[in-house]
């Protein structure tokens, strides 16, 4: 009963929901003005704005990857992330996940993930739809497991030309940081376009932590008649990041490591990676949405969307002599190349009908084709004769440099049938129907997905539903990176072999949830609850694609499976959004808004080859998998009142069969509670978030400890619960007269202002080990997040 009891105490307490929720359908767009100023990414504009949704950094790195879960933890092996599509493109999400720059040296270096979504101008973002009902995201079929997040970017809607200018200049702690956005856009009759270009540059609290970006974005629509309807937008980026090395795996120094205790790694000094590191990517953005529409009667329309997503990024790592890993191997350079290029086309065809005033019926018939390219490509070298051109003079390494690469095309095709009818208001219902099929693994056969939902309101005032759906979520996996996604023994090939040789990583969810919806005073109060139940299968096949002609030739022949792994994750919870508007008197106006969300997450089955993490250092394992227990449960040995560590199976012996699960990295209840005050021209913003019911394993702590350096116990495992103002903003909208600006707006913003935890170490918002969950709950030399105060001033001409 405890958790219950924290889940209503807690949304009790935050009183009030916004934006309001419609069918397992959230959009943000009234409060995304909060927090785009020098933001890196659109994850951010949803802090604090979803109930169920939990966005936190892997650290405070400004290029790092922020996490977005919707509803749980669903994989031990891909990130649970969920499906992102810009103005109907489907966008890779990550980048350079979990690949390993110095791959043949153990875990000597570790390669964070890149922050794949900073290509993104936050200002030209109009509105996110954020989509958690596995029924209503069965639509979407092989993407659609982990939630679908819709960005929409803005159109001008008057009549009319407008010139839009936004400045956002910002100070973290010594660094100074600036944000510029440029906009022109015009609405002439039945057609409309907008041309806007960007400038960002961002400075983290540490030296050599930056990013630049620059980027152009034109879009176009028209209704050319009655009948045909065109539109498009391009987004082109370049972006230079430079990261200064924060995590590392367990034992292995850190500049964040030297910060917290500069005499434990004599070699790696404060000066010397400052002087003699580098971690710099180029990255280089396209993307291309196309839509076409033939409104073939009043009743029945056609509409094609075709979306393109070209990426190239190129990452430089380079350890000098003045690093431990450098100073043994004479220099150490690491070139990642990775291309990837994505589209996504569907025709959908609709039926529009209502019956007088009784009755709404739509249908859809859709068809889709989804696909994938994806080049990689790691080239390390040590033993350098010159250091002068840094990891950019690979080619200058003495040592036999070993390529890690692969080249892979996916596709996909699927075909979906949904329908939906709605009374007098009164009552609805909606169903629907999917077929995906991947040829290189389902041959002919396809797999389906069903979903449906039905809605009641007694009164204008209520509104009740329930529904169920089902989705899935799959990945290619080359043979390289086959440890990322197994923790346990698998075949070993030759290398020679192994672009024979490749898994897939293939979820499937279903999810029952009920809802209901309260409305009062003509919208000024709402709330909304809920609960689901939710169970994904989790599997991961391995195959081969090779036959031997004779002992030293292969050629590519038809599919044989390998073997295959699986497990079953469920995930039970609670939601609930309030929103209050508290006053409305004159030029005073108080709205309290606020989301808590309640998750249980929980292994129903695991596979034998599943029940232990991947290592964070040398034979270092801290997470493990167990049925009854959470995704990536903490795992080390239990200690006694005296500190010492308990003999569990009572053998008289203290060993590796005396572990236990010790912890849980998964916030059981997470949520925010913010206001808006606004008098007259100023505009007040609040925004506190908060998660409690999870630990943390400070391996920080651990590593000075010197009699047991490694032996992972509860005398590390600290409550991770905390409570933030994340976020408080003062406008101001000034009184101008000049017939030539329509508005201009001045604010002042401050970010992280305070944390109130009991956790020791730098911030509890952290998972130094990216967005895996098969090390996931760690803070080992992570990256510092810092106070971050930001002026900013919007024109409008």
């Amino acid at each position: 009963m405890k958790p219950i009891v924290l889940f209503i105490a807690s949304a009790l307490s935050m009183l009030t929901a916004f934006p309001f929720r419609s069918e397992g359908r959230n959009e943000v767009r009234d409060t995304l003005e909060l927090n785009r100023a020098l933001a890196t990414t659109p994850a951010k504009l949803l802090q604090g704005q979803v109930s169920g949704l939990r966005t936190f950094p892997i650290d405070g790195n400004v290029n790092g990857v922020t996490n977005t879960l919707i509803r749980g933890v669903n994989s031990i092996r891909s990130d649970s992330q969920p499906l992102w599509i810009v103005d109907g493109v489907e966008i890779n999400g990550t980048l350079n996940k979990n690949k390993d720059a110095f791959f043949q040296y153990g875990e000597k270096s570790y390669t964070a993930p890149l922050n794949a979504l900073a290509y993104l101008d936050l200002y030209d973002i109009e509105s996110i739809e954020v989509i958690k009902d596995l029924s209503a995201t069965s639509l979407y079929g092989t993407r659609g497991a982990n939630g679908v997040i819709l960005i929409r970017t803005k159109a001008i809607k008057t009549e009319g030309f407008v010139l839009d200018w936004n400045s956002d200049f910002g100070i973290i702690k010594n660094a100074f940081s600036n944000s510029h956005h440029f906009a022109i856009s015009s609405n002439k009759g039945q057609t409309h376009y907008s041309v806007s270009a960007y400038y960002r540059a961002l400075n983290g609290a540490i030296s050599g932590n930056d990013q630049l970006y620059g980027g152009l974005r034109a879009a176009f629509d028209t209704k050319a008649n009655k009948t045909v309807w065109f539109g498009m937008n391009v987004t082109a980026s370049l972006g230079e990041m430079n990261s200064i090395t924060g995590t590392s795996y367990f034992g292995q120094p850190s500049l964040t490591m030297s910060l917290r205790k500069p005499d434990f790694f004599p070699y790696d000094t404060e000066a010397g990676w400052r002087a003699d590191y580098d971690d710099e990517a180029i990255d280089r953005r396209l993307t291309n949405g196309v839509w076409l529409t033939f409104n073939l009667t009043k009743t029945l329309r056609l509409k094609t969307t075709v979306g393109l997503d070209f990426q190239n990024n190129n990452r430089y790592i380079w350890y000098g002599k003045k690093t431990s890993f450098g100073k043994e191997n004479n220099g150490a350079a690491a070139v990642i190349g990775t291309t990837v290029f994505k589209y996504n086309a569907k025709s959908d065809l609709s039926f529009n009908y209502y019956f007088g005033h009784a009755g709404h019926l739509t249908a859809d018939l859709a068809v889709e084709a989804i696909g994938e390219w994806t080049k990689f490509n790691t080239l390390n070298g040590t033993d350098f004769f010159s250091h002068a051109l840094r990891a950019h003079g690979i080619e200058l390494s003495a040592s036999n440099a070993i390529p890690h690469k692969y080249d892979h095309e996916y596709n996909s095709r699927g075909v979906y049938l949904n329908a939906a009818y709605a009374h007098k208001d009164k009552v609805g219902v909606d169903g629907s129907l999917r077929w995906d099929n991947t040829p290189r693994y389902d041959d002919t056969s396809f797999i389906f997905y069903k979903a449906g939902s039905v809605w009641y309101s007694p009164i204008p005032q209520l509104k009740l539903s329930a529904g169920y759906g089902e989705a899935g979520r799959e990945q290619y996996v080359p043979y390289g990176l086959f440890g990322q996604y197994i923790s346990g023994e698998y075949q070993q090939v030759a290398d020679n072999l192994s672009m024979f040789y490749e898994g897939l990583n293939r979820n499937k969810s279903a999810e029952w949830h009920v809802d209901a919806d309260v409305f009062f005073l003509k919208g000024r109060y709402t709330a909304h609850f809920g609960y689901y139940d939710k169970y994904t299968t989790d599997n991961f096949h391995s195959y081969c694609f090779g036959v031997a002609v004779d002992d030293h030739y292969w050629k590519y022949g038809a599919r044989k499976k390998q073997f295959s792994q699986s497990t079953l994750i469920a995930n039970r919870g609670f939601e609930a959004d309030f929103n209050l508007g508290l006053i409305r008197s004159g030029d005073f106006k108080l709205d309290i808004y606020s989301h808590a969300a309640y998750n249980i997450n929980q292994f129903l089955k695991v596979d034998p080859n599943d029940a232990k993490g991947r290592a964070v250092g040398s034979g270092v394992f801290v997470n493990a998998n167990v049925i009854g227990h959470p995704v990536g449960a903490l795992y080390g040995y239990l200690v006694d009142d005296q500190g010492n560590f308990i003999d569990t199976d009572k053998d008289g012996f203290i060993d590796e069969y005396d572990k236990d699960i010790i912890g849980n990295p998964n916030p059981k209840v997470f949520g925010s509670l913010g206001a808006v005050l606004s008098y007259g021209r100023f505009n007040l913003d609040l925004l506190f978030t908060g998660a409690a019911g999870f630990d943390i394993l400070n391996l920080n702590d651990l590593l000075f400890n010197e009699q047991q350096p490694y032996e992972i116990s509860e005398k590390y495992l600290e409550k991770g619960d905390y409570l933030k103002l994340d976020m408080i903003s003062l406008s101001y909208e000034l009184p101008l007269r000049f017939k030539w600006i329509k508005s201009c707006c001045v604010s002042l913003s401050a970010r992280d202002l305070f944390t109130a935890t009991s956790y020791s170490g730098w911030d509890p918002e952290v998972n130094c080990f990216g967005t895996t969950y098969l090390s996931s709950g760690v803070d080992y030399g992570s990256y510092p997040k810092y106070r971050t105060y930001i002026l900013g001033a919007k024109l409008s001409f």
